[in-house]
């Protein structure tokens, strides 16, 4: 049971599902007794998995048996490393076909077959490639073969933990991210800034006193909403000033949301409902989206950033896609690798 609790502790910081765990945001959660609370869990990991498996099924496709390649939850992550500076990163992690991370928290791209631009993408559980089946299905492997078709041989590496707000991906760029020589650094962000930490200035996982008086929890969220949007969009702009001045080409993606799919399918609806019960309404949270859709293209047209809305890649499709507000299976990352290889093809250097 406590080994659960373990695992449900990293996956949470892995940046795993809400689903139904969203209860965990009422103070009447602590005092429920402990076998409700793994029921709870329970139930939370079934539509999760449920979801994913859908992802195949309904599209008559074969469900692949090990599940996510980080597993339901990210049960097959280790437990992440202490940083001073970031809070946490991911450990060296060696699963063949699965998952490689090296000792500096990085995963990489296939190598192209000539020399190509150097890539880095930087974000949370999205960009890490959660919830695709084996690495080869992860958006950046199938954006480097996209790209890669259209004559534009890319080297990605990928340097990103769930959870992370862009405040961190910030400081991972000057910690780490910058030693890698990239030509072209990609930000696949934006929604944890909104869900993530008690309020805008928090981390993940700190604990705050609550506006409520409630008995605070991971999940607990002050949906303040506006200030989530400015600080995120004034991290974008000092990640802009830091690159350019570096001549090093900044290209930001404001990452999918199952908020902004308009068909959703049944299950679907079942997992946006759960989720809200911690994040507030759905209309605040598209809301808050558009603020920030219009703040970067704002920023793209003061110069120095290309801004590539990813944020309904999966708009206008019936079937289901996403295992809960961020993550999505195999179906999701070649939607998301097709749009990013459309509009990176044109401006690689």
């Amino acid at each position: 049971m406590w080994r659960r609790s373990d695992r449900v502790r990293r996956a949470l910081l892995a940046g795993g599902a809400l689903v139904f765990v969203a209860v965990f945001s009422f103070a009447a959660f602590k005092v429920i007794p402990r076998a409700w609370r793994s029921l709870v869990v329970w139930q939370g990991i079934r539509l999760n998995r449920m979801a994913w498996e859908a992802g195949y099924r309904e599209r008559g496709l074969p469900v692949p048996e090990r599940g996510p390649r980080e597993g339901y939850w990210g049960a097959r992550l280790p437990k992440h490393l202490e940083d001073p500076v970031l809070g946490w990163v991911l450990p060296a992690v060696h699963i063949p076909e699965l998952l490689e991370v090296d000792a500096q928290g990085m995963q990489h791209g296939p190598a192209p077959h000539t020399p190509g631009t150097r890539i880095l993408i930087l974000g949370a559980s999205v960009a890490l490639g959660a919830y695709a089946s084996t690495i080869e299905n992860t958006y950046f492997f199938r954006l480097a073969r996209q790209l890669e078709t259209k004559d534009r041989p890319v080297a990605i590496t990928v340097l990103a933990t769930g959870a992370w707000k862009s405040e961190q991906e910030l400081k991972a760029l000057e910690e780490k991210g910058l030693a890698t020589q990239p030509q072209v650094v990609v930000f696949l962000d934006g929604l944890n800034d909104l869900t993530n930490g008690s309020n805008a200035h928090v981390r993940f996982g700190v604990e705050t006193k609550t506006l409520d008086g409630s008995n605070w929890t991971k999940l607990y969220n002050e949906h303040d909403y506006p200030e989530r949007v400015r600080l995120y969009l004034e991290n974008m702009h000092a990640a802009r000033d830091l690159l350019r001045a570096r001549g090093i080409a900044v290209v930001i993606a404001l990452q999918p949301a199952l908020f902004e799919k308009r068909t959703r399918s049944a299950l679907e609806d079942q997992l946006e409902k759960a989720t809200l019960v911690a994040l507030g309404s759905e209309e605040d949270l598209r809301a808050s989206y558009e603020q920030i859709r219009r703040g970067l293209a704002g920023l793209a047209a003061d110069g120095g950033v290309q801004f590539v809305d990813c944020s309904r890649v999966a708009d206008g499709e019936e079937k289901t896609v996403f295992t809960d507000v961020w993550h999505f299976s195999d179906v999701g990352h070649q939607m998301l690798a097709v749009h990013l290889a459309a509009q990176l093809a044109p401006v690689l250097p």
